[in-house]
């Protein structure tokens, strides 16, 4: 009795004739914008599905690409279900038309490798084509976003230093991450892979770009304070959520930031250059040092911070005593940056 043909792989993507369209209809910021998201085999990756989810809202035509060691972790079915699209996992897959990863990567405005782990580091590295995701590194010519997840004492290596350096200096390569935190093995270090939320801001950085591209903006935020003594300080309440907040969508839309902020703990938004000052004094110097004289180093300024308008006039280096009688407290005026400017 013959075999039954085993049906095609539920995985697998259409032949090119059939495919989707390379440029989707879907409106957002990433519309029209098609991302090649490539997914190795760590315990990190069913974040590469919350990535994926972030992408496809923001309008992205979103195509995965799981390599052998990835399918241990996630299913493709998981992407299949968020993005839309068939799961390219094989590239001998006999349902495939034409060289696929090839054209994948003539497709992709942006191909993202989330999480890369250490031997998919020294792959891309040596310039292997052993897999579908590899073979498509080699051919894409559109900028490649590299997001490690490894144990520290791997990503502190020097052969992963050398494949970083290598990637780096092939100048399209960009890396996001690795930070510093808990990974599975419950060690700390650096190693731990970037947040989806983190990767997401970089490849809006990326695609994004619409208007402010080569431009210089400093934002100042937060509050400023004014101490009495070690102890003891005027301040306000300002968050600074809002200077943050117009840092990130101005980096996002290509702009070059420079965030100049009071103390607040607010994550530093991706690809911002962050100034911490405390008192109204530091942060006009700061301004001053950013937009140069006649805002020659800047195109332009925005003051979010809630400076504070007065200062003790004596700061005490140690802390006051109590006494039986009162405390007289005189201030003065703190400088009106924006006038000065």
């Amino acid at each position: 009795m013959s075999e039954r043909p085993k049906p095609p792989r539920p995985s697998s993507i259409p032949p090119a004739s059939v495919r989707p369209p390379a440029r989707s209809t879907r409106k957002g910021r990433l519309a029209g914008r098609r991302i090649a998201l490539g997914v190795t085999g760590s315990i990190a990756a069913y974040k590469a599905a919350i990535l994926a989810r972030l992408l496809v809202k923001d309008g992205a035509e979103v195509q995965v690409v799981l390599t052998h060691a990835a399918r241990e972790f996630i299913g493709a079915a998981t992407f299949a279900g968020i993005t839309g699209n068939p799961v390219l996992d094989d590239m001998f897959d006999e349902n495939l038309g034409g060289e696929v990863h090839v054209d994948l990567a003539q497709d992709s405005d942006l191909v993202v490798v989330m999480p890369t782990t250490a031997d998919a580091l020294a792959r891309f590295a040596q310039g292997r084509a052993g897999d579908v995701l590899s073979a498509c590194l080699l051919c894409a010519t559109s900028p490649v976003l590299l997001v490690p997840a490894m144990h520290p004492r791997m990503w502190s290596h020097p052969a992963t230093k050398r494949n970083v350096a290598t990637l780096t200096g092939d100048g399209r390569v960009l890396f996001v991450g690795p930070e510093s935190g808990e990974v599975a093995s419950g060690e700390s270090g650096v190693g731990r892979m970037a947040e989806p939320e983190t990767v997401h801001a970089a490849i809006l950085a990326q695609l994004s770009h619409d208007g402010l591209a080569g431009k210089h903006l400093v934002i100042t935020a937060g509050p400023t304070v004014e101490d009495l003594d070690p102890v003891r300080f005027i301040s306000n309440r300002s968050t600074g959520k809002m200077g943050f907040a117009l840092a990130e969508r101005a980096a996002q839309r290509g702009a070059h930031v420079t965030l100049i902020s009071g103390p607040v703990e607010l994550p530093t938004p991706y690809g911002v250059h962050r100034v911490d000052v405390r008192s109204a004094v530091a942060m006009r110097g700061a301004v001053w040092q950013a937009v140069g004289p006649d805002l020659k180093h800047a195109d332009g300024l925005i003051m979010c911070a809630a400076v504070g308008d007065y200062r003790p006039a004596e700061s005490h280096s140690s802390k006051l005593k109590r006494g039986e009688g009162g405390l007289g407290l005189e201030l003065v005026q703190n400088p009106d940056i924006i006038s000065e400017v």
